[in-house]
């Protein structure tokens, strides 16, 4: 008997699976094979569970690949029941499958296959990420070195094409080379092994020792990392990785192990539930053909120091895209994903960006309903002396100069019902700091004079000068690293403020 199964024939949503069940049953009965080749077509699925068997005799089995949406692939997904598999049988008879990318684009990949080639990638640029080095590598030649299992490539095609891995898929339990040399690096760019997409947030069939909770995926269309930490993400990142793709992990200890099997397997049509409750601010710039994002976010259990397990580190992307970053409370790590423990009366975190072209960019916030009615939040452009209220007007547009100080924005969180009753706390004059700088604002963004006092927490003062009628004020100071008591005495009121000096 020969058939041709083609995945996405039918209409009926469940028609592939009714076929393949039917002729499944029908191989049983008869002792015969499935038919002389099977094609699972872009965006069509096939799934073996119970220890069933796809059966392909005297010809291929293939998985197109038309797009880089992730539904633009063919999926096949084996359950974890040992006798689950796929037989190929006859001369040179394989499986195929095919990975479409962009020409001229760098795209992260990896190989579904176990005895692939850098030969699959002929007249292209391959190379992958040096853990040790945090840098790339050279790019991988001759065509015959081996391709491992569970590592990840970037690629840059000079030309659009469905490349094709013709060999033995991969199944079972899949184990990635993973390096660690210090705190400073541990960036390994490791892959999906599989011939579907695989959950990174799947309940079981994990193995992940001394590895932190953040994966880092590329946006070929952006020219940046995505970046997702459960239940967090930025530039279209999720916990789904495609078939074929490649991603980083950080090793964060001595002996860093990281495998899976077959329970990681979901299909590419899989959605990733990222909703939550969780208190978090989204900031998105865009300009130059391209856009960065970041979050900062609330949960009771993580730290204001860098913590691998809640934050995310900043990957930079390619040069001509907008970069943007915040900065960790003490510690000052570059981070996209800023997890604190709680929201205190005033906090600002500097927001950092990076611009490879002259021009204008915009800033656009949300997530501002996830905060309590009362939580107002503002941000500081130090370059021109302005400050915005996000709550209220959520877009800031600006000219940016690639040669302007990367340590532009503050964020500026106030939360008046923190530790006190909301309706006894009114404050006319902001004081926060960053750094080694103080800043005095008046909580209306109005022109402000008066006089500002600064001691430290012996009683002794450090610094005493006058402002008249200017937006912002900005103090350096040349002190220890500790905290401070600032006393704001103007015309109206007289503010004091407890800030930190690093």
């Amino acid at each position: 008997m020969a058939v041709l199964v083609f995945a996405d024939y039918f209409k009926h949503p469940n028609m592939n699976k009714i076929l393949f069940c039917l002729l499944f049953l029908f191989s049983i009965i008869t002792g015969r094979s499935l038919g002389q080749g099977m094609i699972i077509n872009s965006g069509a699925d096939v799934t073996v569970i119970g220890g069933g068997k796809i059966i392909v005799s005297n010809s291929d089995l293939t998985i197109k690949s038309i797009s880089l949406s992730p539904t633009g692939t063919g999926s096949l997904v084996l359950d974890n029941d040992a006798g689950s598999a796929v037989n190929i049988s006859g001369t040179g008879n394989t499986a195929k499958v095919e990975r479409y990318l962009v020409q001229d684009q760098w795209h992260f990949i990896s190989t579904p296959i176990s005895d692939g080639l850098a030969g699959i990638f002929l007249d292209q640029y391959l190379k992958t990420l040096v853990e040790s080095t945090n840098d790339w590598g050279p790019y991988i030649v001759p065509p015959t070195t081996p391709l491992p299992v569970g590592i990840g490539y970037a690629c840059w095609p000079i030309e659009t094409n469905a490349f094709l891995f013709s060999g033995t898929l991969n199944n079972g339990t899949q184990t990635s080379t993973i390096t660690f040399t210090d705190g400073l690096h541990g960036n390994n760019l490791v892959g999906n092994p599989f011939p579907s997409a695989i959950d990174w947030d799947a309940s079981s069939g994990w193995t992940k020792t001394n590895i932190g909770n953040t994966i880092w995926t590329w946006n070929p269309t952006l020219g940046q990392y995505g970046t997702y930490n459960n239940p967090t993400s930025t530039n279209g990142a999720t916990n789904i990785i495609p078939i074929g793709q490649g991603f980083v992990v950080q090793a964060i200890g001595a002996s860093p192990a990281l495998s899976m099997d077959n329970r990681v397997r979901v299909h590419n049509s899989t959605q990733a539930f990222l909703k939550t409750t969780l208190t978090a601010l989204r900031l998105k710039v865009e300009g130059n053909g391209s856009s960065d994002e970041i979050v900062i976010r609330f949960m009771p259990e993580s730290t204001s120091n860098y913590n691998s397990v809640y934050d995310a580190r900043k990957r930079y992307g390619e040069q001509f895209a907008p970069q943007l970053y915040s900065l960790t409370q003490n510690d000052k790590e570059k981070v996209s994903i800023n997890t604190l423990p709680e929201l205190p009366r005033t906090l600002v975190i500097p927001v950092g960006l990076e611009v490879g072209a002259n021009g204008t960019y915009t800033i656009t916030a949300s997530g501002m309903e996830t905060f309590p009615g009362n939580v107002t939040i503002f941000m500081d452009d130090l370059k021109l002396g302005i400050t915005q209220d996000l709550t209220a007007q959520k877009v800031y547009s600006f000219s940016s100069d690639s040669m302007d100080n990367a340590d532009r924005f503050l964020l500026r969180f106030s939360n008046p019902s923190y530790g006190i009753d909301e309706q006894n706390y009114e404050q006319q004059v902001h004081i926060y700091s960053n750094g080694n700088t103080v800043y005095i604002r008046d909580a209306d963004a109005h022109n402000i004079s008066g006089n500002v006092f600064i001691y430290n927490f012996l009683g002794k003062e450090i610094c005493h000068c006058a402002f008249e009628n200017i937006p912002l004020v900005k103090i350096h100071l040349a002190v220890t690293t500790g905290y401070y008591c600032v006393r704001v005495i103007t015309e109206e009121n007289t503010t004091v403020q407890k800030v930190f000096i690093d």
